[in-house]
C-alpha cells in the first residue's frame, strides 16, 4: 500500500514557524538497539512515522541522555530482541532516567511490543529486573506462543482489523484509556494514560509491520493493515488529552 500518499493529506498539526515564516515539523525520536532484530524494529517504527509526513525522524542510540529527547514532540520504544532485561541493560541508565524525565515533564512515549513491556515496573516476570516505571502494572504476554501470526483486533474507533502479532503483551484496563482491545476475549491491546504531565501509549501488536515482515513469515499482510492503523495510532497519541 502507498503509505506516502495517505500521509500527505495529514496536516502535520503541531509544526511551528520559524524565524523566516516557514513552518518547522515537530521530531519524533526513535531508539535503535545493537542487535539485528533491534534495528529492524526500529526502522518499521522510524518509516511509519516518516511516512506520516508530519515529523522530522531520528535515531536515539544506546546510551542516550536528556539531550537527545530535548524539544522532542514523540518518542518511540519499538519492538526488539525477546529479554526486555538485556535491552534495557544496553540502553543503559542514562537513558532510562532521560525517558522518564522527558515525559514526566510533558513528552510522548509510544511502546510498541516490547517498548510496552519496557514501561511496566519491572520486565521479564522478574520483579528484581526493573523497568522504565511509566505505568503500575506489568504487561503480560497474550498469547502463549512466541509465533508470529495475524489476529484480530478491535482497533481504536471500534474498527474491526487483523494485524501482526509476535509475543506481545496485553494491559490492565486500571492503566487508561482503552484504544484497542484483542478481538478473541476483549483484553486490552492498546492503551493511554499519563505520567506525569506527558503521555504514554502501549501497544501489543505491531501497527508497524509493513508488509515485508508478513512475506518474510509467509502471512498473507490483511488490506489496510499497513500503513494505516499505525497513522491513526500516531494521531490518537499526538491529539490525546486525559479528561
Amino acid at each position: 500500500m502507498g503509505g506516502a500518499v495517505l500521509a500527505a493529506a495529514r496536516p502535520s498539526g503541531t509544526s511551528t514557524p520559524t524565524a523566516r515564516g516557514r513552518p518547522v515539523k515537530p521530531r519524533a525520536v526513535v531508539f535503535r538497539g545493537k542487535s539485528r532484530i533491534d534495528a529492524s524494529c526500529a526502522e518499521a517504527a522510524y518509516q511509519l512515522i516518516k511516512d506520516h509526513g508530519g515529523f522530522t525522524v531520528e535515531y536515539a542510540r544506546p546510551g542516550f541522555d536528556s539531550d537527545t529527547l530535548k524539544g522532542a514532540a514523540l518518542y518511540v520504544q519499538p519492538g526488539g530482541g525477546d529479554v526486555a532485561a538485556e535491552v534495557l541493560h544496553d540502553m543503559g541508565a542514562s537513558a532510562v532516567r532521560a525517558i522518564r524525565d522527558y515525559v514526566a515533564a510533558g513528552g510522548r512515549y509510544l511502546g510498541l511490543c516490547l517498548g510496552a513491556y519496557l514501561a511496566g515496573p519491572s520486565v521479564d516476570d522478574d520483579p528484581t529486573k526493573p523497568g522504565i516505571g511509566l505505568v503500575r502494572s506489568v504487561p503480560q504476554q497474550f498469547l502463549d506462543s512466541d509465533a508470529s501470526e495475524v489476529i484480530p483486533v478491535i482497533w481504536l474507533k471500534g474498527q474491526r482489523a487483523r494485524i501482526y502479532y509476535q509475543a506481545g503483551p496485553y494491559f490492565s484496563r486500571q492503566d487508561g484509556s482503552v484504544l484497542a482491545t484483542y478481538a478473541k476475549n476483549g483484553a486490552p491491546a492498546a492503551v493511554i494514560t499519563r505520567f506525569g504531565s506527558g503521555t504514554v501509549c502501549l501497544v501489543g501488536p505491531h501497527p508497524e509491520a509493513d508488509e515485508s515482515w508478513y512475506e518474510d513469515e509467509d502471512l498473507d499482510c490483511p488490506q489496510g493493515a499497513y500503513p494505516e492503523l499505525g497513522l491513526q495510532l500516531i494521531d490518537k497519541v499526538m491529539a490525546w488529552k486525559r479528561r
